[in-house]
């Protein structure tokens, strides 16, 4: 070797300066080459040996995990288990007639009505021969309704023609006429059926598929299905006709016209399908009651459709974060059974005077904020 292939620089300038030198440097980079090669080797077999002993304790670690979440999994089921199992119960605490909260007649006026076991709204044909018949045939589609004596028929009911015109109350005649008659019967005064308002809750199952059906299209930003994209398309429609009528009707002057928020919500769907029994939309959808764990708080003026999104995204993030080892699905079914306090649907809104009372504490916001119940409040932003 030359000075140059030397590996120190003090090496190089002495074996320049002497062909001596230059021997004795070239031996000790010869010895030093060596020394190197070996504890390279040396080295490169510990590596190996660290990564088999890494790759083994990575195994066991994987195993124990394995062991780990079988038996997590196991402890989870029975927790739910005795969760739904102590809401069940809590439930059935709630309902008892020894809570205050539950006393239907304060709230009714009714002492002595019972609920009838159907309330959808049903039409009969009716003839002259058979006007006299027509108690019968109303008592027998409404049981409840029988338990009513005639003064309380004149109160509590009203009959209405398909056309929404008022007929005589059930305890008079029919007008006289040859052709079928086409009636309705509707309950003219506001039901209960779930009177505490912590059990009014409105599952968000119900109201995803009630915009789905009523309201609009969801789609995904993800292929997990926990960034929905709500667009009220068919509520948006529903306006737009409204507005047209109300323009063609009002001959010119200036309407407010309906946007796709809460307020056309309520009077585009929640009053009509709510009508024929004046209950809240939660005990239309829900007869026995839903316990309440989250209460929401949002303006009536924003977007039905970002209203919808933004709470189906808030539930499906925070069960992700509640329960990290849950597959999608299982998100999906959690989420689903999470019970909403929505006042345009837990209220109602044909008996929101009686409703609210005549303090704060009366009312079913305090009293669903103040519930052991209630675990969580979002407040959706505009």
């Amino acid at each position: 070797p030359t000075p140059a292939h030397l590996p120190c620089p003090a090496m190089a300038s002495a074996a320049a300066s002497s062909p001596t030198c230059f021997a004795a440097a070239a031996c000790i980079a010869g010895v030093t080459a060596a020394w190197l090669a070996e504890r390279n080797k040396r080295q490169r077999a510990a590596q190996a040996s660290k990564k088999d002993e890494l790759q083994g304790e990575v195994l066991a670690i994987l195993a124990q995990l394995r062991e780990g979440r079988e038996c997590w999994k196991k402890q989870e089921g029975q927790l739910q288990e005795r969760l739904r199992d102590c809401r069940e119960m809590l439930q059935g605490a709630l309902l008892s007639p020894d809570v205050e909260d539950c006393n239907t007649t304060s709230a009714t006026g009714l002492d002595s009505f019972t609920a009838p076991d159907t309330m959808t709204d049903f039409e009969l044909q009716v003839s002259a021969e058979d006007a006299d018949k027509v108690h019968e045939m109303v008592m027998g589609h409404h049981p409840g309704i029988a338990k009513l004596d005639e003064d309380q028929r004149v109160e509590r009911l009203a009959v209405y023609d398909v056309d929404g015109g008022l007929l005589p109350p059930l305890s008079g005649r029919l007008p006289k006429s040859a052709d079928l008659y086409p009636m309705r019967i509707r309950y003219a005064q506001p039901q209960v059926k779930v009177a505490n308002p912590r059990l009014r809750g409105v599952r968000l199952g119900d109201l995803w598929s009630f915009f789905e059906e009523k309201c609009g299209d969801i789609a995904y930003l993800d292929d997990g299905g926990v960034r929905p994209i709500c667009m009220p398309t068919k509520l948006a429609r529903l306006c737009n006709r409204h507005n047209i009528k109300a323009s063609r009707q009002a001959a010119g002057k200036k309407i407010q016209e309906l946007q796709p928020n809460m307020y056309a919500l309520v009077s585009l769907l929640v009053m009509p399908i709510t009508e024929p029994e004046r209950l809240s939309v939660a005990e239309l959808w829900c007869e026995e009651g839903a316990t309440i764990d989250t209460f929401v708080s949002h303006y009536w003026g924003e977007d039905f459709g970002e209203f919808v999104q933004s709470t189906m995204q808030f539930v499906l993030s925070h069960n992700l974060l509640l329960y990290p080892r849950s597959s999608i699905p299982e998100i999906h079914e959690r989420s689903k059974q999470t019970g909403l306090y929505i006042c345009a649907l837990s209220n109602n809104q044909w008996n929101l005077t009686s409703e609210m009372g005549s303090k704060v504490e009366d009312s079913p916001f305090y009293k669903v904020l103040k519930a052991d119940t209630t675990t969580t409040v979002v407040m959706n932003l505009d």
